[in-house]
């Protein structure tokens, strides 16, 4: 249990996950570590307008090459309409483990005292965006909701698509100290309203494919288009190319250098996105084409029908394993938030359905977080945190001012909450659904059900996609695995681990979902039942004498010995990026295969070749500068326990 619906994740090089949601509740987890080790990292650069913390929630983000984490955006009032921050942060995990009052945020105060971010804000304000690192370690800024992109126009509700800006933002971190955001002239999305949280995916030619969104308002937002990059911001421009697709897109991922599988998301129809969810997939091959006008026009000119998946998804997490196959977790069958037919009944409890359901006979409760963000004042070196406090609740809880507000409608109910209180109850030892609230509890108390004195909507995990399934490219067939326990529906991620599993965490924290707060753990079986992977280290002897001072450097074009200390026969290697993902999207994982060959005279010593430049790839294209996941693989298909490298130029490591 980690006390908080990690809507973001991201995979830290210290062996750690930095998990947030909204607004001070960012956590850092040691990996394999029991959840009382998980360390409290509340943001402390506030907003120069209000003075009061940045609300993370719905930003976008990436590791840098250096190991640092750049968040870009956040939430402004929760509307797509009212468009998002514009404040960039930098988290530094290193930092994160020495320095207790910052707790890992780059900053400084200013003359007033107040800890401000030092990192520079974006052109455009920009809610849901997506950030791809790029093969020089720059990092392009894409989509989102913007109030600067609406301009004069009205903030009308019908008027939400207006505001998704169509402007494209360079990040680059080696100008100056803390780095210089601008935009590209010449690269605005050629379509209207570019979708948010848009699928982008590095090619190892050096351009950038969009592969679509979970977010398609049009039917040309299914199709593909590639964004040709440059040294100067207006050598960025969308090239002439599409490709055409069938599939919105609920997730992608790049599972081999220059080819993206898309699967699932909306279905959509007369231009029409409906609330049904699709199980279709589709491919697409680009891992020969130049970066040239003339290379695409050769390309194929539209993503290729795959087998589909066994269930409708939306808003599931695809991830690339070390082997090639790619885990597919989570998701929606029915829409978002709104629930089956009836947008305010979508489930059963006990057999019922709740819309049916007289609150007298009580409404089933959820185990939710009512602790307290954590105060701090990095002047006077205060660094209080965040402390969960697990309470029994309605997902749609009542309001209260004092404890005998509550007495009325659930006995033995306290007042609590920092800022919106509400009734609560102890929760059970399980911590999760807490059962239903008292019989006494008085209909007029509750938020208005779909018929009057009828239970308020319970979370649709119905709807959810709870069986998980994994494909295969070699024979592009899917097969199901065993079903979640928990529902990992919108607001859902997955992230690879360095012993080979697939963290699967979050969903909730919108209305109509319930939160989910625990993690579970999908175990692959890598090669057949009773397969032995290799075990390495990156020095000739035992454990203890392998490199304990960082992640060793693995250069472009170069080698790395490695040392098998099982015996276990190697036949290849391949380059894990460190996932960075949030709503069904990895900005930060790719996979890259490498070549292994023994070392003359030394038994169970390999060298590990680096990317290279070769045909249309480049080097740094392949596998842009930062730190990877290093995973051995043996000649039956089992796969080691990872360690971290440094992969770029060499000259250029941190």
């Amino acid at each position: 249990h980690c006390y908080v619906t990690a809507v973001h994740a991201i995979h830290l090089p210290t062996r750690q996950v930095l998990v947030f949601r909204d607004t001070r509740d960012q956590q850092v987890w040691p990996i394999g570590a029991p959840p009382g080790q998980i360390a409290w990292r509340p943001l402390l650069l506030p907003l120069a307008a209000t003075g009061r913390p940045p609300d993370l929630f719905c930003s976008g983000h990436v590791q840098l090459a250096d190991g640092t984490v750049l968040v870009a955006s956040g939430n402004n009032n929760g509307r797509l309409r009212g468009g998002g921050l514009q404040e960039t942060w930098r988290f530094d995990p290193v930092a994160a483990a020495t320095d207790a009052c910052t707790f890992g945020w780059r900053g400084a105060p200013d003359a007033s005292g107040t800890y401000r971010t030092a990192s520079p804000p974006l052109t455009h304000d920009r809610w849901y965006p997506t950030l791809v690192r790029l093969a020089d370690g720059r990092v392009l800024i894409a989509g989102g909701g913007s109030k600067i992109a609406a301009g004069s126009e009205p903030l009308t509700d019908d008027g939400i698509d207006a505001k998704r800006t169509t402007l494209l933002e360079l990040f680059d971190p080696s100008a100056g100290p803390n780095g210089t955001i601008v935009p590209l002239p010449n690269a605005d999305y050629p379509w209207p309203n570019f979708p948010t949280y848009p699928l982008l995916f590095p090619l190892p030619n050096g351009d950038v494919l969009y592969a679509g969104s979970e977010d398609v308002t049009r039917a040309e937002h299914r199709n593909g288009r590639v964004l040709a990059t440059g040294p100067a911001p207006e050598d960025f421009f969308w090239r002439s190319k599409t490709f055409a697709s069938d599939v919105t897109g609920g997730s992608a991922v790049q599972y081999a250098p220059g080819k993206v599988l898309k699967t699932g998301g909306p279905r959509m129809a007369d231009n029409v996105v409906l609330a049904t969810a699709t199980a279709e997939a589709e491919v697409l091959d680009l891992s020969e084409v130049p970066a040239t006008e003339a290379g695409y026009a050769a390309a194929p000119d539209a993503f290729t029908p795959a087998a589909p998946m066994h269930q409708p998804r939306h808003f599931h997490t695809l991830t690339v394993l070390p082997d090639g196959r790619v885990l597919a977790t989570g998701g929606n069958s029915f829409s978002n938030s709104v629930a089956g037919q009836s947008p305010r009944a979508p489930c059963e409890y006990e057999g019922q359905p709740l819309h049916e359901r007289p609150c007298t006979e009580g409404c089933p409760s959820l185990c939710v977080d009512m602790g307290a963000p954590g105060g701090a004042d990095a002047e006077a070196g205060t660094c209080e945190v965040h402390q969960p406090r697990l309470r029994c609740s309605l997902l749609e809880m009542i309001e209260c001012t004092a404890d005998s507000d509550c007495e009325e409608h659930l006995p033995g109910a306290t007042c609590e909450g920092a800022i919106s209180r509400r009734c609560v109850l102890p929760c059970d030892e399980e911590g999760a659904l807490c059962g239903m609230l008292s019989e006494n509890t008085s209909c007029n108390a509750l938020p208005a059900g779909p018929q009057a004195g009828t239970c308020p909507p319970q979370n649709n995990a119905c709807l959810a996609t709870r069986t998980a399934e994994v494909w295969d490219p070699a024979c592009d067939v899917w097969t199901e695995l065993a079903p979640q326990e928990a529902a990992r529906m919108y607001h859902s991620v997955a992230l690879l681990l360095p012993d080979g599993r697939v963290m699967s965490t979050g969903g909730g924290h919108r209305g109509g979902l319930a939160e989910q707060s625990s993690v579970e753990y999908f175990e692959p079986q890598y090669g057949p039942p009773g397969a032995v992977p290799p075990a390495y280290g990156f020095g000739p002897s035992s454990p203890s004498g392998w490199m304990t001072s960082g992640p060793p450097h693995l250069f472009y074009g170069s080698d790395l010995v490695v040392y098998v200390t099982n015996g276990v026969p190697v036949a290849g290697a391949v380059l894990m990026g460190l996932g960075s993902v949030t709503h069904g999207f990895d900005m930060g994982q790719r996979r890259v295969p490498l070549e292994v060959a023994p070392v003359a005279g030394q038994p169970g010593a390999y060298r590990v070749l680096g990317p290279a430049d070769g045909g249309p790839w480049t080097a740094a294209a392949l596998a842009p500068p930062g730190y990877y996941m290093l995973f051995l693989l043996g000649e039956d298909g089992a796969v080691s326990q990872a360690r971290y490298v440094w992969v770029g130029p060499e000259g250029g490591a941190p």
